[in-house]
Parts: structure tokens; sequence; C-alpha cells
């Protein structure tokens, strides 16, 4: 890609940007919605220094916290996304976001609808680490559904696993084995291996084959055997 069209592509993204803060304040649901969903498609998107510039910005953070708030759980759980992405792919680890995805997390109500908050927050905030993160990580693993819950919880472990301090390894593994075990869709079960091995850290290699003892399908444990290879920084 060369520079003109990352320049061309960068106006467009503030053009839509500035939509979509606007947007935010709306009282369609569906047009803060669709702008909660702008804002979280930039904030994962292409990585541009212009582009961090602009989404670390408290003109952009400020009507993200005030969309968490919101009472269409996903316009809510987009911001919460939105916000992950900030943090985690920019670097912008500070205390109003951590405080912020904490307060959401605190909110959300009972059942499925909260459920869906509670894991994305899960995969939103395991940057910042804290025994308050951890144990939402360790909670999310109770929501549903299942299979999304262990989806993002083990990614969010496999990339950021390193942080966590012994003592809350002890409390993790055996439920990443649990839900290994528990899991039967393949690309799942990998995730959660990555993670094992992330979480395990030094007892890694011997997760891993406790892992390839009890797994039957040849292609998971052609992964598994692909992480026991491989070094810490494959995680």
């Amino acid at each position: 890609m060369t520079a003109a069209t990352t320049g061309i592509r960068d106006k467009k993204g503030r053009l839509a940007l500035d939509t979509a803060l606007v947007d935010l304040d709306s009282r369609d649901a569906k047009i803060r919605f669709k702008a909660s969903a702008q804002i979280a498609r930039l904030a994962a998107g292409n990585w541009t220094d212009e582009r961090g510039e602009w989404l670390t910005d408290d003109s952009v953070l400020t009507p993200l916290f005030q969309s968490l708030e919101d009472s269409e759980v996903k316009v809510c759980v987009r911001s919460i996304f939105a916000l992950g992405c900030i943090s985690q792919r920019y670097e912008h680890e500070t205390v109003e976001i951590k405080e912020a995805l904490l307060a959401a997390h605190a909110a959300a109500p009972e059942g499925k609808p909260g459920d869906t908050i509670r894991i994305e927050v899960a995969s939103s905030i395991v940057q910042f680490g804290g025994a308050d993160v951890w144990n939402i990580l360790l909670a999310a693993f109770e929501c549903k559904p299942p299979r999304k819950a262990r989806q993002q919880v083990s990614l969010a472990l496999a990339r950021y696993g390193e942080r966590m301090p012994a003592s809350q390894r002890k409390r993790f593994l055996p439920a990443l084995m649990d839900a290994y075990h528990a899991e039967g869709n393949l690309g799942c079960r990998f995730t959660l291996a990555k993670a094992v091995k992330r979480v395990a850290c030094d007892t890694a290699p011997e997760f891993l084959a406790k892992l390839l003892e009890v797994t039957k399908d040849a292609v998971l444990r052609d992964d598994i055997r692909y992480l026991m290879e491989k070094g810490d920084d494959e995680g």
C-alpha cells in the first residue's frame, strides 16, 4: 500500500469517525449501534500512527465511555470492543479505560444480555492485569454462550497470559483444562491449548503433553504438537 493510498484511507476514516461520534448521541438506537460499530471497525482496522492519535484522544474516548451506559446492550458491547482495541492495539493502557470497563462489567444485567457484556469486557480488559481483572476472566468461563466465552477468554489469555502472576495461574489452569475437555469445536480447542501454553509457561510442555494424550482428533493432535515445538514467542 502506498503512502498516498494510506492517506486517502485515513481521510475517509477520519470523516467516518467524526460522523460516528455525532451519531453516538442519536435518540435512535439503530443509529447509535451503527455508530458504535463504525468506531469499533476503525479501532480494529488498518493500523496507522495518525489513526492512533485520533482514537486515543479524549474527543473519542469520552463519548465511548458515555456509550457504555447505553440502554441497548449491543451498543455497549461494540463500545467495549472499540475501547479494548484502542487500548491493546495502540498500547493506550490508561486508568480511565480500565475503570470504564470495570464499571460496565459491574453494571451488566443478569442473564444472557449481561453475559454478552461480561465476555466482551473480559477480552478487552485483560491487558491491565490485576486481581480484579483476572477474576473477571475466570468468571467469564461460566458465561453463555459457552463457546463464545471460551474462545474470547482463551484468545485474551493467549495474548496476555504471561502477565499473570503465579498465584493466578494455579486458578486458571484447571478452568482452561475443563473448558478444553468440554469444547467440541476444533478451532476453539486449539485456542484453548494456546492459552494453556501461555499461562502454564515453564510447565507448558507437561500440560500440552497431557492434552496430547487425551486428544483423539488427528488435526488437533498436529496442532498441539506444533505448540509443543514452538517457542514462547509463538504463543
